[in-house]
């Protein structure tokens, strides 16, 4: 058995065969961006678990499935993307993509909240919670009837201003600055050390950096960590 045949939607009971021609699927379809093959999927991927007990019929395990595979397309994508980025950056990049705040603001977005079928009093006071989970439940309902591809499309779409923000920590500029070279499709930045001076247990680094066939600099830091943020803070003011 392939893993797209373990991904088969459950049998629904002929009292709900009505729900997948009801106007919540056709216009959350319309608004995803996504025709699905299996309406089922997205019943699913709509349905919470309050709204009628049907065995483990929920966007419960929809979910679950959802948070890997967001985990796993933004996660090749940074690799991909960011190569002059540590693991730490890349980590607390991605955390910050698929957390619960960023995937509630893309689902009200989306306005998915208008097409779950939940109990009333919950649709009132919607939280983001819900609305999380049900990002990630559409993510793997898309990747469930469609598989890998239509799934990454929707992703990078649904997810293209939050992947391409900065990160909140506004003093790490050697980060701003391969985000906003990212974003313009701009070579990477190269940064040199040309001089080291000073005693060993107080070396002072004399650094450029070089980008699109400019140069800036030279300055002078204590570690070529500092070197390098002064260098990006110096090019941003350039470019910006």
């Amino acid at each position: 058995m392939t893993i797209m045949e373990s991904l088969k939607p459950i049998n629904l009971p002929d009292n709900l065969l009505h729900y997948l021609t009801d106007s919540k699927l056709i216009n959350c379809q319309k608004e995803i961006g996504y025709t699905f093959k299996d309406p089922t999927y997205l019943l699913e991927a709509l349905w919470h678990s309050s709204y009628k007990e049907i065995g483990t019929f929920s966007y419960e395990r929809l979910e679950f499935l959802g948070d890997t595979i967001l985990q796993y397309i933004t996660g090749i994508y940074l690799y991909s993307n960011f190569p002059n980025e540590d693991e730490g950056y890349l980590t607390k990049k991605r955390s910050t993509i698929v957390s619960a705040k960023a995937l509630s603001k893309v689902a009200k977005e989306y306005h998915l909240d208008q097409f779950i079928f939940i109990d009333d009093y919950l649709k009132n006071k919607m939280s983001n919670s819900i609305l999380c989970d049900l990002y990630e439940s559409i993510t793997a309902a898309i990747f469930s009837d469609g598989g890998l591809e239509p799934c990454k499309i929707f992703v990078m779409k649904s997810l293209k201003n939050i992947i391409s923000a900065p990160l909140s920590d506004h003093q790490n500029f050697k980060s701003q600055l391969q985000e906003l070279l990212q974003k313009n499709h701009s070579p990477i930045p190269i940064y040199q050390v040309i001089n080291e001076k000073g005693p060993h247990h107080e070396i002072i680094f004399e650094m450029i950096l070089e980008l699109e066939n400019k140069t800036y600099g030279p300055i002078q830091a204590k570690s070529k960590k500092e070197g390098e943020q002064l260098l990006a803070q110096l090019a941003i003011k350039s470019l910006g």
